[in-house]
């Protein structure tokens, strides 16, 4: 390499250096917020955009219910400008947690307002991590409400109010983010119903990856067909599409019981 060559590299190295500074205090300026486990911390990062930097305590592969919080989750939790969790009984540990952090960031309950079941259930009907876990039975609440779509736009409202009351010169971004985002989950359910009448959908995105989709869908019609064609059915009403927010569509079907 020849002298001009170096001097090159050495002119970019030396805006690099310079640009360290700006990006770490960009970095910086961002809202801090904290989810318990992964679907929320996507679905604050879907309403925050690029003003939120997010963390999630507990991630996609860990059991939420078993999990047994570290000294760097307390850490977390002191530096955070806000806290999201489920609610409804769902992280047993977080109330100690939160106590033996000292934080005093506002906390946002996401499931406020929802519509809950029963929480006797069979734990085949959702798959995330927390296998062999019991909430309770008879007239407990089951505390999975994100698997019904119109809870989670409720999840959204509230981690939309929650930023924006953490974040009020950012409420405008909040607010859009919070809208597109629900309509793409308004889009999708109504999809799949249209195409199959009597189907109930449940519906999350994948932690981690916001443009690929989880549903459940339970329909009356699929009684005695093979597998792959409930899956054909699916897929049938959704026009075949597979591309834009269902690029990998995580998907199962059963039917009622």
């Amino acid at each position: 390499m020849g002298w001009f060559g170096r001097r090159r590299i050495a002119a970019a190295l030396l805006v690099l250096v310079g640009l360290a500074p700006s990006l770490a205090a960009a970095e910086d300026a961002k809202l801090k917020a904290v989810a318990t486990f992964s679907i929320l911390a996507d679905l604050v990062a879907q309403v925050g955009g690029d003003r939120v930097a997010v963390t999630s305590l507990v991630g996609p592969d860990a059991d939420a219910h078993g999990y047994a919080p570290t000294p760097g989750d307390a850490r977390k939790l002191a530096e955070a400008n806000l806290i999201v969790v489920n609610g409804l009984g769902f992280e047993g540990w977080m109330e100690r947690l939160i106590k033996a952090s000292g934080s005093k960031a506002p906390l946002v309950v996401a499931s406020k307002n929802v519509k809950t079941i029963a929480g006797s259930h069979d734990h085949d009907d959702h798959d995330h991590g927390d296998h062999g876990h019991d909430h309770g039975e008879g007239d407990h609440a089951d505390p999975h409400a994100w698997q019904n779509v119109a809870n989670v736009k409720l999840y959204v409202a509230n981690i939309r109010d929650g930023l924006t009351a953490a974040d009020p010169a950012n409420a405008a971004l909040y607010t859009a983010n919070a809208a597109a985002y629900t309509q793409k989950l308004d889009a999708l359910d109504a999809e799949i119903r249209a195409g199959i009448p009597d189907a109930e959908v449940e519906m999350t995105d994948l932690a981690g990856d916001k443009d690929h989709w989880s549903a459940r869908v339970i329909s009356a019609s699929f009684a005695g067909m093979p597998r792959v064609r409930q899956h054909q059915a699916v897929y049938a009403a959704l026009g075949g599409r597979m591309g834009g927010v269902l690029h990998a569509l995580q998907l199962t079907t059963a039917v009622p019981k």
